[in-house]
């Protein structure tokens, strides 16, 4: 599954920056990185609404609550346990660890991560033969898509300005 946002006038602002004398590889993992846990956070949100679908018991002993109430069709996923919502991050070229796949890239080229490691969340975000979807991490990534594209321009700006004041 990929899911991405499109920042426009990076381009020029990259050019600005090379222009300038100023690390664009840096800038780059700077702007992912913050992008990246800008998303995290709105996937934790968007992970943490009550349901509104049916209320059914969860037989979990020792459980400090016998109900759960699950969500319906086309809502994100309600919290049951947490472990989705706590599996939710994010990771950067150059920043490796954390039990995350490594997004790839280069020393030309950074790219980002923000998902889960859990073999649930797909499952959850297109359903199954069983269950309908659940989506969370799509819709979430549209909705975020100005804000991330303004954090990003953000960064390399800011780099921008540092690399002037050399």
């Amino acid at each position: 599954m990929k899911a991405g946002v499109k920042v426009t006038g990076v381009k020029e602002l990259i050019q600005n920056l090379e222009r300038l004398g100023g690390n664009v590889q840096n800038a780059s993992v700077e702007a992912l990185w913050t992008a990246g846990a800008h998303l995290e956070g709105a996937l934790k949100e968007k992970l943490s609404q009550p349901g509104t679908g049916r209320t059914y018991k969860t037989g979990r002993k020792g459980a400090r609550y016998a109900t759960h109430q699950a969500s319906a069709p086309g809502e994100p996923p309600a919290v049951d346990t947490g472990r989705l919502r706590t599996s939710v991050t994010h990771n950067v070229t150059g920043r490796p660890g954390r039990d995350l796949p490594d997004p790839g890239g280069s020393k030309t080229e950074a790219k980002g991560y923000v998902g889960t490691n859990l073999e649930i969340g797909p499952y959850l975000e297109f359903g199954t033969s069983r269950m309908k979807e659940r989506p969370w991490l799509y819709p979430t990534i549209t909705e975020e898509a100005t804000a991330v594209a303004k954090l990003v321009q953000n960064v390399i700006k800011r780099a921008i300005a540092k690399a002037k004041r050399r």
